[in-house]
């Protein structure tokens, strides 16, 4: 029984696993991601944080002037884990395995971006460009992109995103960062979207320590926002049964603030 569902997995796993995703920007866009490795969650977690950055000086005279604050923010890590079993392995089949690896990894996903999101708010990223429905027009997105010199995101909810015309952006009206993100659970109410540089947020990001007892095969999987959860799979021999396990630990933290600049609505 665990051969047979192990060599339909093992054959799935081989291909690219469909995530039935909502429009979502890549989170190195707008964050720094710093290897946490196999960690536990209840050990904290020291996050280099940039403040401030020396200025670039023209002709210098010297070669020591620094300017630049660098901190230590201590951080708690949280490990989220998306489950799931079979009581009857000898009847899946690959499809089914397959819609059940996406749905869990599309929860997985949303739940990160849910965490990272819950730091966008006016408290850790000052004063956003605040404007109303009707008022939306193209000094409201010429006011975002001249907030952030050397953006990397630019990510609107659909309803704005929707607004937004092409040529209100810089290249001939299109530019690559501009991203359309449906789904901003977890952030601060009437926030419709951000730009921003990688140095926005610094995101730990690592994997349980310990696995599930029994024999555990492990590999990692990509998520389309371009992070990696580990997914685990064994067979309970006493509940026979299929098991698996999606996780990932991370711990985002606000980074340099001036880096990213919120739209909200009036």
């Amino acid at each position: 029984m665990s051969n047979s569902i192990s060599v339909s997995l093992e054959n799935l796993l081989k291909k690219s696993i469909p995530v039935q995703s909502p429009a979502l920007p890549k989170v190195q866009s707008y964050c720094t991601i710093l290897d946490l490795g196999n960690v536990s969650v209840t050990a904290k977690a020291n996050l280099p944080v940039v403040t401030s950055v020396q200025a670039v000086i023209e002709n210098p005279t010297s070669f020591e002037a620094s300017g630049d604050t660098i901190g230590l923010a201590q951080v708690s890590p949280v490990h989220l884990s998306a489950q799931f079993g079979f009581d009857n392995p000898t009847q899946v089949k690959g499809l089914d395995l397959t819609l059940l690896l996406s749905s869990h990894l599309t929860n997985l996903q949303l739940a990160i971006q849910s965490k990272i999101f819950a730091l966008l708010t006016a408290s850790n990223y000052g004063t956003a460009v605040t404007v109303s429905s009707a008022s939306y027009a193209e000094a409201s997105m010429q006011s975002l992109l001249n907030a952030v010199p050397g953006r990397t995101a630019i990510a609107l909810d659909t309803a704005w995103f929707s607004k937004t015309k092409r040529d209100w952006l810089p290249f001939g009206g299109v530019e690559n960062t501009l991203t359309e993100c449906s789904d901003f659970t977890g952030a601060e109410s009437n926030v419709h979207g951000f730009v921003a540089r990688p140095e926005a947020i610094g995101l730990c990001i690592g994997y349980p320590v310990g696995a599930p007892a029994g024999e555990v095969a492990q590999s990692k999987i990509l998520l389309p926002i371009g992070v990696e959860v580990q997914f685990s799979r064994w067979f309970s021999r006493g509940g026979r049964a299929f098991r698996g396990s999606l996780d990932i630990v991370l711990a985002p933290q606000v980074g340099k603030s001036a880096a990213l600049r919120l739209l909200k609505s009036a």
